[in-house]
């Protein structure tokens, strides 16, 4: 993740339990990142244009919020999973999670702003599964 002209990019990320996220620096301005979450750990830390830090979240949470103290509006969103099967969607809301088995699955949907339902949805084998949200 980058700072980049007072907003963290990308706004809105996803990983695994246990995967490191670097936080870089690219302003030439201070920045000092708050993380706020329910289940990991609060952390906050100041660093320097061109300085970067290291975060990792130890359990499951949609979502993370990362806070900028001295930049009230930067604010980023990571969602923190026990599995490998997410994906962020396109400017169109397309997206793939490859490597997924026949069967049915939970799909959760998360926006900072609307809500949506879980949505059930069974893969077949070699086939895509195409739905729609509404």
């Amino acid at each position: 993740m980058e700072v980049n002209d007072l907003r963290y990019s990308p706004h809105v990320l996803a990983l695994q339990v246990g995967q490191e996220l670097m936080v870089h620096n690219r302003d030439s301005a201070f920045h000092h990142p708050h993380v706020i979450a329910e289940k990991n750990p609060l952390a906050m830390f100041g660093f320097p244009g061109g300085g970067s830090n290291r975060l990792t979240f130890t359990h499951p949470e949609i979502p993370v919020r990362l806070l900028c103290d001295v930049h009230p509006w930067m604010k980023a969103y990571v969602a923190v999973l026990d599995h490998p099967y997410f994906a962020m969607t396109d400017e169109r809301g397309r997206f793939e999670i490859p490597g997924l088995a026949a069967g049915r699955y939970t799909l959760r949907l998360w926006h900072e702003k609307l809500k949506a339902d879980d949505l059930e949805i069974e893969v077949k084998d070699g086939l895509k599964a195409d739905f729609n949200v509404k």
